[in-house]
């Protein structure tokens, strides 16, 4: 027996909600993405389960860019963009997060992580339901949530989490907007040429990128246990199966 994985296609988040101060300042976002030491939290936390994420989309994405170089963890250059949003310390902020250990113990590690800036953080705990209902109803300050694709087009991830008009449906859940962002969104559901479609996306990603509407945290693994004795399975990024191909040695 064998384990086989491959990138879930799906985006793991610590969002800003950014209408709300002092998310709403473009360099007190930055200031929290360079604060958090990525490779540490995967590390630590995740145990190798999971894929450190530069951005949005995933290795196993068609438009998967691997020259991306999303936010290093450098506490001078948090320093410095915190100086440059111009918000006072000191300064407390709420992390809501559903009720789970993983949840818990993963808003901890960012509570450690800002707290090195002089941002103090409290965890409000909810269960699943009222978790969501508190994020649609915009009682969020930052949060921990994940997306996983419908489909394997890019579209999927990148419409619902990032046009403005997503907001009001409630799946842009960091309230983000950006006119031009939404204008390449809508250009790229028009285009049908692959090359020119991936070219457009991977700018969407760029923009959204130096917007730092939240940290782009990890892409966790599809994982398959597979026997020698069976054919036809294998991992797949949005866990589907094709049962009626597969074969198994007597």
């Amino acid at each position: 027996n064998k384990i086989k994985s491959i990138p879930e296609l799906s985006i793991q988040r610590f969002d800003f909600n950014n209408r709300k101060y002092p998310f709403n300042n473009i360099h007190f976002r930055k200031a929290i993405n360079y604060a958090f030491d990525k490779e540490r939290f995967i590390k630590e936390r995740l145990k190798g389960r999971s894929i450190k994420a530069e951005g949005i989309f995933p290795p196993s994405s068609e438009v998967y860019n691997p020259d991306l170089k999303g936010y290093k963890f450098d506490l001078e250059m948090a320093r410095t963009e915190l100086a440059k949003s111009g918000v006072k310390l000191p300064l407390k902020i709420k992390i809501t997060i559903s009720e789970s250990e993983t949840n818990i113990k993963n808003a901890e590690f960012i509570k450690e992580c800002l707290e090195k800036i002089g941002i103090e953080c409290y965890l409000e705990i909810k269960p699943w339901k009222e978790f969501l209902e508190a994020i649609h109803l915009d009682r969020t300050e930052t949060h921990l949530i994940g997306w996983i694709a419908d489909t394997g087009d890019p579209d999927s991830i990148v419409y619902p989490l990032f046009h403005s008009s997503s907001v009001k449906s409630g799946a842009n859940e960091m309230k983000y907007s950006n006119p031009l962002v939404d204008k390449l969104l809508e250009e790229a559901r028009k285009i049908r040429i692959p090359d020119e479609r991936k070219k457009l996306y991977q700018e969407i990603e760029k923009k959204v990128l130096e917007d730092a509407p939240c940290i782009f945290l990890y892409h966790p693994y599809e994982r398959v246990l597979l026997s020698d004795k069976v054919l036809g399975i294998w991992p797949h990024p949005l866990g589907h199966f094709r049962l009626e191909i597969v074969f198994k040695f007597p």
